[in-house]
């Protein structure tokens, strides 16, 4: 009897599959991006020769 009370005021347990899915595709596309990221900020192609990058130093007019 005391089951049956327990049991009566609770809605079925609804599987939570789909939002743990959608959870996991969000995450992983996340890390992937941020490592997509990371590789093109740190694998820029260098630009040699005069005048690359920055203002000039002392003595170069």
């Amino acid at each position: 009897m005391e089951q049956e009370r327990l049991s009566a005021g609770n809605p079925p347990a609804t599987p939570k599959t789909k939002r743990r899915w959608l959870g996991t595709v969000i995450a992983v596309l996340l890390v992937a991006g941020l490592g997509a990221l990371a590789w093109h900020l740190t694998h820029k192609p260098a630009t040699g020769g005069a005048g690359a990058g920055g203002p000039p130093g002392p003595g170069i007019r």
